[in-house]
């Protein structure tokens, strides 16, 4: 793991960039940088790679061949991918191919060594590669692509013109696609850069997160990721004002420091949807990793990845240590996290703690001692948990071995925990388990909001009511 030799083969690597993972079809997608090509890896039905050998090549004829090209076969530089599976059943693979400052989209559905793309957006040809004034239907040299698969759109970094662009490709063309909608900008052909709420500067990574309609951006140059409302961006939107800023406490800053809540250059950028946590390769040697769940502008990082601490910067190429990471791609089949280790010439995957146990003992009684165990996988640090939301029990908390203590209200009770991995200064996030505990009251009827026990009738003859004894009488309601 710690060879960082670069290769022409079908298992080596010079500068990888972009990931992306097809669970459906079991398959993992590298862009080989510069060796101006991609690499296919046949994953096993849980997502996880058979071997580290390339079953497929696209950008070149062989795994032999790393010659740049401009044509519908070959590649320049190629940056970030993304798979995308569209409503007409067809399979696309999108590559931001940088230097031919294009887009390049493969049928993937049935691959082959060296095969021909069937689209090509920012160009009017595959054999073009102009890189001018920008327009509605130009890049200069992209950098990331991300899918929105519901609305059916690719949202592009255009990076070298300031802006992001989405295309509708509900109605891919093969040539000369127009943009629906721009970010970064006030119109089409205006590609200054700036730090506000609605400018960007140089953007290198991307990431749609569908359950919200989120789009994070990495403003590159200005230190900073963005996140942007994307059920406002309609047909013809411009000037979008970001919501959120990540890296910088206000929208007008772009100081460039490591710090656990500044960062320097980020660039991919990765989501696990089960806790909200949003991956953020930065800096050139680490990966900072953030609760978005109720994010806050300037908010700190809750772990870093290829750093003991949040303010090192230190290279390596050990199985902790990063050099030039670029992308990243969450799996979120198997939690975990792939990593463009870039001047390292490899590619990571880490492997994060889950929290297993996905059931406890629902039933609890009050005055009674109550346990759940909970048990976690592929931990490496000190393992705690936290309750994200809903109530525990009164008299129930959670410790090192799980749920514990003596319950001191009857109720039904509904509540979530993760686990919390803590290395250095770290606290790496679980998936989230949500449980259910009943309380019944204590023998007798004791136990809070049950009411007290009714009395004892000693001498019913003296507590009577119309000559009924008390202890029998049912009042009419």
């Amino acid at each position: 793991i710690n060879s960082t030799t670069p290769a022409v083969s079908a298992s080596g690597f010079d500068d990888p960039n972009g990931i992306a993972i097809d669970s459906a079809h079991d398959r993992m997608f590298v862009s080989d940088r510069d060796n101006n090509r991609v690499l296919v890896f046949n994953l096993n039905a849980d997502d996880t790679l058979i071997d580290d050998t390339a079953d497929f090549v696209l950008g070149q004829a062989d795994f032999n061949d790393v010659a740049a090209a401009t044509t519908s076969t070959g590649l320049d530089n190629p940056n970030g991918l993304a798979y995308w599976h569209a409503p007409s059943d067809t399979q696309y693979l999108f590559v931001a191919d940088y230097n031919n400052s294009r887009i390049i989209a493969y049928d993937v559905g049935s691959i082959s060594n060296g095969e021909a793309a069937v689209a090509v957006i920012g160009q009017t040809s595959f054999t073009a590669a102009l890189a001018g004034s920008p327009t509605q239907t130009s890049l200069v040299n992209p950098s990331d692509v991300t899918v929105d698969s519901v609305n059916n759109r690719l949202y592009v970094n255009d990076t070298k013109n300031n802006r992001v662009l989405a295309f509708d490709i509900a109605t891919l063309t093969s040539t000369n696609m127009a943009a629906m909608a721009v970010i970064g900008q006030a119109d089409y052909v205006t590609g200054t850069s700036g730090v506000s709420t609605t400018k960007v500067n140089e953007p290198a990574g991307l990431f749609y997160e569908a359950a919200t309609e989120t789009l994070f951006v990495s403003d590159t140059r200005n230190n900073r990721v963005l996140t942007f409302d994307a059920s406002t961006i309609v047909d013809g939107s411009n000037n979008v004002a970001a919501t959120h800023v990540l890296g910088q406490s206000i929208f007008t800053s772009n100081t460039a420091s490591t710090t656990q809540s500044i960062m320097t250059n980020p660039e991919g950028l990765g989501y696990n949807p089960d806790n909200n946590m949003l991956f953020v390769a930065a800096d050139g040697a680490r990966v900072l990793v953030f609760d978005v769940a109720s994010i806050t502008d300037g908010e700190n990082a809750v772990a870093v990845i290829g750093q003991l601490n949040f303010t090192d910067g230190t290279t390596g190429s050990t199985a902790s240590a990063l050099d030039a990471p670029i992308k990243v791609f969450f799996d979120t089949t198997n939690d975990d996290l792939y990593v463009s280790d870039s001047n390292n010439n490899r590619v990571l995957k880490f492997n994060f703690v889950t929290l297993s146990t996905t059931s406890i003992s629902s039933s609890a009684q009050v005055s009674t001692a109550y346990t759940a165990p909970l048990t976690t996988a592929s931990s490496q640090g000190t393992v705690s948990y936290e309750v994200v939301s809903g109530t525990m029990p009164t008299g129930l908390s959670l410790d090192a071995t799980g749920v514990v203590g003596t319950p001191t209200v009857a109720g039904t009770y509904n509540f979530v925990v993760r686990a919390i991995d803590t290395i250095g200064s770290s606290g790496f996030r679980s998936n989230q388990q949500s449980y259910s505990i009943v309380v019944a009251a204590a023998p007798g009827g004791g136990g809070g909001g049950g009411g007290g026990s009714i009395p004892l009738c000693t001498d019913p003859l003296a507590n009577n009511f119309n000559g009924q004894s008390i202890c029998e009488y049912d009042p009419p309601m």
